[in-house]
C-alpha cells in the first residue's frame, strides 16, 4: 500500500514538473517574440537609397579639364 502511494506521489511530481517546464518554455517564446519586435523598432532607420543623377551611368563620369571644369 505504501509503495503504491509513493509511486502515485512520484508520478504527480513528474507530471507537474513537465507541465511547468512546458508552460515556462511557451511563455519564454512569447517574450522572445515581443523583445524581438521591440528591438526592431529601436534599430536606426536606414536612409533611402539616393537616385543616380540623370545622364550618368555607374562609374562613368566625364573627364575634367585641368581647371576642374567639364569640357
Amino acid at each position: 500500500m505504501l509503495n503504491i502511494g509513493i509511486a502515485i506521489g512520484i508520478a504527480l511530481v513528474l507530471l507537474t514538473h513537465s507541465y511547468l517546464l512546458l508552460t515556462i518554455s511557451q511563455k519564454n517564446a512569447e517574450l522572445e517574440q515581443k523583445v524581438h519586435k521591440l528591438a526592431r523598432r529601436l534599430e536606426p532607420k536606414r536612409p533611402a537609397p539616393r537616385p543616380r543623377p540623370a545622364g550618368k551611368s555607374a562609374g562613368q563620369e566625364r573627364e575634367r579639364t585641368s581647371r576642374g571644369r567639364k569640357p
